[in-house]
């Protein structure tokens, strides 16, 4: 049996994911037709939503621009990591973000898009990131490079137990605090206000976020008065 990460709080229930398993494809869509939601709030922005679903790509130039050359390689670095990690499953990097966007408009459902543009992340890590952080990185980027794989003793193919999830956001926090700040906190921080609002105003909820997120998020949540 494949590991599950659903958790429910009052009106909202948060499935966390795993973005490259088929696995999670599969729970959003089992989760969605159970719940009924009168909402499905997923952890994307506008613009990554419309590549998701039209995959299109922005312009390079532009891109730098906006975010800076360092947010734009790690944003970049990101990418063909998760693609590669994909591949080697084959499935679909952000599938169950899809998945979720295909339900809602089979079942007339309305989408809140709830994080941070994706823009404002890279520009953030562009501004934010130490020269010992970036050095860190490179070390890295070469081991993958070289064939190293930063994933050994994971199944792909399942979302990380609590546990694996919570060592991994422990050593990201101590070797990358600024991209933890940028990546984690910032990002968790605006989802669960958003989340927070959204159930204020909807019936039921349910939220497609990376397990990741999932602590933190309602952590945040129940905080709120």
């Amino acid at each position: 049996m494949l590991y599950k990460m659903i958790r429910r709080f009052k009106n909202l229930i948060i499935v966390g994911t795993s973005h490259v398993a088929s696995s999670s494809v599969k729970t959003v869509r089992k989760t969605i037709e159970k719940e009924k939601p009168t909402v499905i709030a997923i952890e994307l922005d506008r613009g990554r939503l419309a590549a998701l679903l039209e995959k299109k790509k922005g312009s390079t130039v532009k891109s730098l621009f906006r975010v800076g050359v360092k947010g734009w390689l790690f944003g970049l670095v990101g990418a063909w990591q998760e693609k590669k990690l994909s591949s080697t499953i084959g499935t679909s990097p952000g599938g169950e973000m899809k998945e979720a966007v295909i339900i809602a408009r089979e079942k007339k459902i309305p989408v809140a898009l709830i994080d941070i543009d994706v823009h404002v992340t890279l520009k953030n890590i562009s501004k934010r990131i130490t020269w010992k952080e970036k050095g860190k990185f490179l070390k890295d980027c070469l081991k993958v490079l070289t064939g190293k794989n930063i994933m050994d003793g994971f199944d792909l193919r399942k979302v990380p137990s609590e546990k694996k999830i919570q060592e991994l956001t422990k050593q990201m926090k101590r070797e990358y605090p600024s991209l933890y700040q940028t990546i984690v906190v910032d990002r968790e921080i605006r989802m669960a206000q958003s989340l927070y609002k959204i159930m204020q105003e909807q019936e039921k909820v349910v939220a497609v976020i990376g397990a990741g997120h999932v602590r933190g998020i309602l952590a945040l949540i129940k905080k709120q008065k």
